[in-house]
């Protein structure tokens, strides 16, 4: 079972009874944002989502949604300790939208998204033939202004959806029938996706009877959303061509000429934003380098966000996190340029820091070891005089016995986490996340370890064993936050355990201050509009509890209880949420760290009012501007290399941005950023793939000068069905090669296809998540996880439509911690080891194939063999530095330069040129 394409964990296995699919109930209704109660006596649970309320008793054929009473095909039954409920029930009754899959026995879950409504008809019947939309019921958006044939509608707002009884398709005799097996064929040949998709959201004038045809297989909750701007699936997709079809409808009735690409309507946003932009470029090398690249070399420069080295000064912050104050001071944590910064005063607005640790000055960013180094540190904590540093991959607490007053005064004493004593030999505490301290005592996160490390009295020594390991009674999963007045504790989850199962985050809650290691937590409470988030905060002078989750919210004092709303929800700020995120209060002033919002915004003071905005940014000109955004950091760079254009993908905001010219300066602007979709994608010569879950969007001519970048195909799956769930992509000169990692399936279609096609091999594979390279030679199939491996095919065998062989695989590449992408390049290869942050690279793929050493390794001086005990972390730390990698992922290759994308904890795009 999938929502929204992440597979949902279940304790009880989902079973079929009485032809209904049946799902623990506390999971599936708190992976889709509702709370859960359960009354034991009457055997009854009521879920609450915003205004909806959903009521089942075990048993009782009937349940309740709001005050209407709706007939189960199947009631719930508690099966091993769990209460089992139908999963198409709960998931519609939230208002998302279910697929069956029979074949693979698989559920898909689509959340409602922006629609929040129950289930059911919204709006009255529309008359065919009105050439209008039909009315919708209050709280609903209002009506769209069809547009003229070519022109697109006015839509403000988002369109209704009528609801018309009737069957579907229409059976023979009635007009438009096609005998099955025949009909989506035709209907997707003689319908462009663009096409299809400008009726779905709205943009051109809606035919008579569409809405009446897809309400026969599509949710009226997601054809609103369809009609709000949610970017159509491959099933929609085919759903409205059919419809179409069957409607008997000329693609000249919508407005356009299939045959003239200006005219199609956009399917979805795919505008371009274009840059003045100017920088040194260089010619791509030759295909025979007499060099090689040197184990250990330095980086030329990042092109992403600023150059190596630089943080752009103590205003320019790169994802700050956690954030302190004992009153007088202010101190945050700059987490990717490896530094804290110091406030001797707490700042009223932009005004930059006094002292920096972790660094000697304001404009360094290395990473180190030493006591005056740091290595992305995440969490911070004052109290009593003392300043304390979750130094995160250093696995270590760094403490300032007194209050630190200089830039670069190293720490007076150190506890490394992977020194103390566990009881059990197998179990290690790494990875400290968040600190807390009131000066008497000390408090730290272990989220390798899942555990919170208590000192009922301040460490006298370094590496001083913990009083007290809480594991919230074994339900602890990954501690990221720690709250405390000094009398209560909160600590927020990750992945938190409740009652035996998993909860997804969450933040535990202890009335009063544990004493003993087993003391189990009062409740767990729920991130009140996000549903999945832990919460970071604290207590203010008066009692207020004050948190970030979602959003900022406002307790008057610790909730009895896990069902006690917020006095304030903050609504129309977003504060960028992120990993790191927290706030502090101090005194009346609130000061709230956005990682992905790259700044702190402060309140004068504590909010009582739900629309209360921030007074003042610090870190950005306003409280509203993203420097990430207006400096152009790139998260996760994907990138590839075409006809000498540098093309970057990120697949964390789907953006696509393109350098018509290979940059040789740090920190150059792209000349154009289009917004793409999609998860992955790869491009070869002029054409271009992206896939997006269960479709492939093709690109027949790479969307440099259109104002209209969207696809020019859609490619839904082999055979008539929809693709499972799509990863890599790749394309040479003969093929064009796609994983489907869910079917376990790895097909290859003949060139680039502008139309749906079917493709002519299809290669099992392990189901996993898979990324895809090819220099028309050979094609490298890398699954990119913990059980990762790296296989060779070539090219040539994939001809004949046979099965395809792997090429023997070398290994060292089989050894690695986790293989995340491979690049057959110009007869070399190159591998990315993302845990053990390396790049090893081959000049000849031979001798890679043939198991031979790399030539080069990038990001270090040694190939480690083994990963870390237990298959955890590789104990080869990452480290933003020149000749260092930091979680490696995408790689590219121009002939004489290698291109390295870091992911998700960095955001660098690295240039390695090889040497003589």
């Amino acid at each position: 079972m999938f929502l929204d394409g992440s597979e949902i964990p279940f304790d009880v296995p989902p079973r079929i009874m009485n032809g209904r699919t049946m799902v623990p109930l506390r999971a599936i209704f708190e992976r889709l944002g509702a709370t859960v109660s359960w009354d034991q006596e009457t055997r009854t649970a009521t879920a609450v989502k915003g205004a909806l309320t959903v009521t089942l008793q075990v048993g009782n054929p009937t349940a309740k949604v709001g005050t209407n009473s709706v007939p189960l095909d199947q009631p719930a039954e508690i099966v091993d300790g769990r209460t089992l409920v139908p999963a198409r029930f709960v998931s519609e009754a939230m208002g998302a939208t279910v697929i069956w899959d029979g074949p693979v026995h698989t559920v898909r879950i689509t959340s409602a998204g922006a629609v929040s409504q129950g289930p059911g008809p919204i709006g009255q019947p529309w008359q065919p033939g009105s050439g209008q939309p039909g009315p919708i019921t209050p709280g609903q958006p209002g009506p769209v202004t069809p547009g003229q044939p070519g022109q697109p509608g006015q839509q403000p707002q988002s369109a209704p959806v009528a609801t018309v009884d009737g069957n579907w398709p229409p059976n023979p005799g009635q007009p438009g029938y096609v005998p099955p097996g025949i009909e989506l064929s035709a209907a997707r040949a003689k319908y462009p996706p663009r096409a299809v998709a400008a009726v779905l959201d709205g943009s051109v004038s809606i035919p008579d009877g569409f809405d009446h045809l897809m309400l026969q297989n599509t949710p009226a909750t997601r054809l609103v959303g369809l009609r709000q701007g949610t970017l159509p699936t491959s099933s929609d997709m085919d759903n409205a061509a059919l419809a179409l079809y069957h409607l008997g409808v000329e693609p000249k009735d919508l407005g356009f000429d299939p045959a003239d690409v200006a005219s199609w309507p956009k399917l979805g946003n795919y505008a371009v934003t274009r840059y003045n932009s100017v920088y040194q470029s260089a010619p791509p090398g030759g295909t025979s380098p007499s060099g090689w690249f040197k184990t250990g070399q330095s980086a030329d420069f990042n092109l992403s966000g600023l150059d190596l080295g630089q943080t752009g000064g103590p205003l320019m912050f790169n994802h700050p996190g956690a954030i302190a104050s004992d009153g007088t001071h202010l101190i945050l944590t700059d987490n990717f340029n490896n530094r804290v910064l110091i406030w001797n005063q707490l700042p009223d607005g932009n005004t930059p820091p006094d002292v920096v640790l972790g660094q000697t000055d304001f404009n360094s960013n290395h990473a180190g070891k030493g006591p005056a180094e740091m290595n992305w540190p995440v969490g911070v904590a004052v109290g009593g005089g003392r300043l304390v540093v979750a130094d995160t991959w250093n696995d270590r607490l760094m403490v300032w016995n007194t209050f630190p007053t200089v830039s670069g005064a190293p720490a007076d004493m150190i506890i490394q986490l992977s020194a103390l004593p566990t009881a059990d030999a197998s179990r290690h505490f790494l990875w400290p996340w968040a600190v807390w301290t009131d000066g008497q005592r000390l408090a730290a996160t272990a989220t390798q370890g899942n555990a919170v490390l208590v000192w009922n009295n301040f460490p006298a020594k370094a590496d001083q064993a913990p009083d007290l390991v809480l594991t919230a009674a074994g339900q602890l999963g990954t501690p990221r936050t720690i709250i405390s007045d000094g009398h209560s504790l909160l600590v927020g989850d990750h992945n938190a355990y409740w009652n035996g199962s998993y909860a997804g985050a969450g933040t535990y809650v202890w009335k009063t201050f544990p004493t003993t290691g087993e003391q189990p937590p009062d409740y767990l409470l729920r991130d009140p509009v996000g549903g999945l988030s832990w919460l970071g905060g604290g207590f203010a002078a008066d009692g207020k509890l004050v948190v970030l989750g979602k959003t900022l919210y406002v307790w008057n004092s610790l909730p009895p209880n896990s069902d006690t709303p917020p006095d304030v929800v903050i609504t129309g700020q977003q504060f960028g949420n992120g990993d790191g995120q927290n706030l502090v209060v101090t005194g009346n002033r609130v000061y709230v760290s956005g990682g992905y919002s790259n700044k702190v915004v402060g309140y004068r003071s504590i909010p009582t009012s739900d629309d209360q905005l921030p007074d003042f940014a610090i870190g950005s000109p306003d409280i509203r501007t993203n420097t990430l955004t207006a400096d152009f950091f790139i998260h996760n760079p994907n990138p590839a290399i075409s006809d000498g254009k540098l093309l970057v993908f990120s697949d964390f905001d789907s953006t696509l941005s393109i350098w018509r010219n290979l940059p040789s300066e740090g920190g150059a602007r792209p000349d154009l950023i289009i917004k793409v979709g999609g998860a992955d994608f790869a491009v070869h010569g002029d054409s271009m793939a992206v896939t997006n879950a269960g479709s492939l969007m093709i690109w027949n001519h790479l969307p440099l000068d259109m104002e209209d970048a969207g696809p020019s195909a859609m490619i839904s799956g082999p055979g008539g069905r929809p693709f499972r769930h799509l990863s890599g992509v790749a394309i040479d000169d003969s093929y064009l090669y796609v994983a489907d990692g869910d079917a376990g399936k790895l097909y290859v279609y003949r060139g680039v296809p502008s139309a749906q096609v079917d493709p002519v091999l299809s290669v099992g594979v392990p189901n996993g998540n898979y990324r895809l390279a090819s220099d028309g030679t050979y094609l490298a199939v890398t699954r990119a996880d913990i059980n990762g491996w790296v296989k060779v095919y070539r090219v040539a065998d994939l001809a004949g439509g046979g099965q395809a062989q792997p090429q023997p695989q070398a290994t060292t590449i089989a050894t690695s911690s986790f293989p995340i992408s491979a690049l057959p390049a110009d007869g070399h290869l190159f591998v990315v080891d993302n845990w053990v942050n390396r790049v090893v690279a081959w000049k000849s793929i031979g001798d890679a194939l043939a198991g031979k050493e790399p030539d080069a390794i990038l990001g270090g001086t040694d190939y480690p063999r083994t990963a870390g005990a237990g298959g955890n972390w590789s104990p080869v730390a990452p480290a933003l530095a020149p000749d260092k990698l930091f979680l490696p992922r995408g790689i590219a290759f121009d002939g004489s330069h290698l291109w390295v994308g870091e992911f998700k904890f960095s955001t660098r795009l690295l240039r390695f040129s090889m040497e003589p």
